[in-house]
């Protein structure tokens, strides 16, 4: 009787694993590569709750997807050619949209260069209004991250976002969900607009959940919401019609349980008055660094151990007119290595505890970022080898594990 239940227990586990599911799209030397999906929309679509979906490195964009299971989706990294070690083939993990709906609670996706261009010129105005139904102030919003449910985490990805229509565009625009992470991603908004199309917004993430304007007329609350160790970057072309935002809150009053810190901040291109705002309320605000831009005051917000090249973020708390050029290695760069603190900064103790600001900080509840967003599995980064017409005589492959949160 022991070994029949021991027998049934073992078969109850075995049924019970969850699956992996590889996607690829490559075409190499002609030949398609041989993977079972090509998509990432059919691949979610043969998967169970529970399964973990593998994006390999492609020069081909594996679409969009709208989630509807719990799923924790992985891709190679992005930008590998920034840094060393990462992969040998440098191609990024692209999708193009995604959608968090109900059922897909406790999702997580990573390792992916997520897009969504919007372009007058290639898209219709009725395609983005369909698409993209939220309204705010007689606008339009499209994304790329789109979250409808809870306990969504959001990581190590390049989340990038590109306009020149008439439209505000988001990188992750939080319809609703409580229990929500975004850690340790490179978020870069780029508005482009035109003489003809200039009222268009770029915003990094956006929180709409309670604000009564939307199509959806929510009123509920966000709680618990963390936004740690991610680069945000906005791009944008020197119009004042143009804003854009690292963080807006459409109701920011509203929110409970709203944690930023040690996130890094700044802008790419021309620089106006209107461009890289934080707007936000209710929110604990720590460690973060801001390089270049604004922060929209907003009393019911409490910030201690912030730096800014200005006066962004005031009170005896928070770190006032830094010298940017002596705390990071390379505080102009896109690359995400010219974000690592330069090795004397008093950046690396003037964090809360004594801990680092910045994305690589980890003392006061962050998870340090990880360059190019590397996954936490091992990573072949250098094949070499001496081949004798189509056979390979010897090789030699370099592999890296890397870390979760390093």
């Amino acid at each position: 009787m022991k070994k029949l239940v021991i027998i049934s227990l073992l078969i109850i586990s075995t049924v019970a694993q969850s699956k992996v599911i590889r996607v690829n799209n490559r075409t190499v030397h002609g030949k398609v590569v041989n993977a079972p999906y090509k998509t990432l929309q059919a691949a979610h679509n043969a998967a169970n709750n529970g399964d973990t979906i593998y994006l390999e490195a492609s020069p081909n964009s594996y679409g969009k997807c709208v989630f509807s299971k719990k799923l924790h989706v992985i891709g190679a990294g992005y930008n590998a050619n920034w840094n060393d070690s990462t992969q040998a083939y440098k191609q990024n993990t692209i999708v193009n949209q995604i959608k968090f709906n109900k059922g897909s609670q406790g999702s997580v996706i990573e390792g992916c260069f997520i897009t969504e261009e919007i372009r007058i010129n290639n898209w219709l105005i009725d395609h983005i209004y369909e698409d993209h139904p939220w309204i705010y102030s007689g606008h339009y919003y499209s994304y790329s991250i789109f979250i409808n449910t809870d306990n969504i985490t959001i990581r190590k990805n390049y989340i990038y976002t590109y306009s020149n229509a008439n439209a505000n565009f988001a990188g992750i625009f939080i319809q609703k969900g409580n229990n929500v992470t975004i850690q340790q991603n490179y978020i870069h908004s780029y508005s482009l607009g035109d003489t003809d199309e200039p009222y268009s917004t770029a915003l990094g993430i956006v929180v709409a959940k309670n604000h009564n304007n939307n199509k959806n007329n929510l009123s509920m609350p966000i709680i618990d919401l963390t936004i740690s160790n991610n680069l945000f970057r906005v791009h944008r072309r020197n119009m004042a019609n143009v804003r854009s935002f690292f963080i807006k809150m459409l109701n920011r009053d509203a929110d409970n349980g709203v944690v930023i810190f040690n996130n890094v901040f700044g802008i790419l291109g021309h620089s106006l008055p209107s461009e890289g705002i934080i707007d936000v309320g209710n929110a604990l605000l720590y460690n973060n660094i801001m390089i270049t831009g604004k922060y929209w005051v907003n009393n019911t917000n409490t910030l201690i151990n912030n730096a800014c090249n200005e006066a962004q973020f005031s009170g005896s708390d928070n770190f006032t007119h830094v010298d940017m050029t002596k705390v990071f290695v390379t505080p102009s760069t896109e690359q995400d290595n010219g974000y690592v603190l330069q090795e004397n900064t008093p950046a690396r103790i003037k964090g809360v505890n004594g801990g680092e600001m910045g994305i690589f900080g980890y003392q006061a509840g962050g998870v340090p970022y990880v360059l190019s967003g590397m996954p936490a599995i091992p990573a072949l980064f250098d094949v070499s080898g001496i081949f004798v017409g189509k056979a390979a005589a010897s090789v030699n492959v370099k592999a890296k594990s890397h870390s979760l949160t390093k």
